[in-house]
């Protein structure tokens, strides 16, 4: 099935929370609609500091190629729950550059 993607910026800040501490948060975040999650997007250079790359790669529909990143917690890491836009699929050019984070495992809130 073919999705429209549509990439937007989210109004206020986009915090990550992880083991109690706040790993990232900015005003440039962007949510992409139209593939099979949404999905909310920090910039990688506001939100690597607790970031460590990893070889894995995948490619997510609709988005493009994204490498794995493992969060460095305090309370110990958190195996590939991150994910930042390497070469973007047509249309989702926006968020080259952008990590995303899987929500089951950390928290994403928009204040």
């Amino acid at each position: 099935m073919t999705h429209s993607l549509t990439i937007t910026q989210v109004p206020g800040m986009l915090v990550v929370r992880a083991g109690g501490a706040v790993l990232a948060e900015t005003a440039a975040g962007l949510e992409a609609t139209g593939t099979d999650e949404p999905s909310r997007w920090l910039p990688l250079a506001e939100a690597g500091l607790f970031l460590d790359p990893t070889s894995e790669m995948r490619d997510i529909p609709g988005i493009g190629g994204a490498r794995a990143y493992d969060i460095i917690a305090k309370s110990g890491p958190i195996l590939r729950a991150a994910w930042a836009v390497e070469t973007p699929a047509p249309g989702a050019e926006a968020l080259a550059g952008h990590v995303t984070f899987d929500e089951t495992r950390v928290a994403v809130e928009q204040l």
